[in-house]
């Protein structure tokens, strides 16, 4: 597997088959390889049911994960398995956290929101929704 113990891939298709018995099976050390919070931003990358994936894994996965790691990482790893039990047969992209000035600033003009509301909208966006968005304020701003 190389140098790291567990298949990152892996792990997102087991939860996305709700296998909650996969974890259980590591050693202590192969468990602690696999970080919630790399999870957290692959899950955010979901490209089938995308808003699906976001909305449960906000709501009951994004707020134990700094608590309950690292002492509960099988809580943890059911709790993604509960929240994104789709067995929809998702593939994931990485999502790195945007801090695109033009981004945010788009989506703040499109929805009329403020910023801290713009970053929530922004992870619920897929990459083509934001790309609109952004070049409809690219032109809005020439007329």
């Amino acid at each position: 597997m190389g140098k790291y113990k567990v298949d990152i891939f892996e792990a997102l298709k087991k939860i996305n088959e709700g296998n909650y018995e996969w974890f259980e099976s590591f050693t202590e050390e192969e468990q602690n390889s696999l970080a919630p919070f790399v999870l957290l931003l692959w899950i955010k990358g979901a490209q089938r049911n995308h808003m699906a994936h976001i909305i449960m894994t906000n709501e009951y996965v994004n707020s134990f994960v700094f608590s309950l790691d690292p002492e509960h990482r099988q809580l943890l790893y059911k709790l993604f398995c509960f929240s994104n039990n789709f067995n929809d047969g998702s593939y994931y992209k990485f999502r790195k956290k945007d801090k695109d000035y033009l981004s945010l600033k788009a989506i703040s003009w499109y929805y009329q929101t403020n910023k801290k509301k713009s970053q929530e909208i922004f992870q619920l966006l897929n990459q083509e929704e934001l790309e609109e968005i952004k070049e409809e304020y690219e032109q809005s701003k020439e007329t």
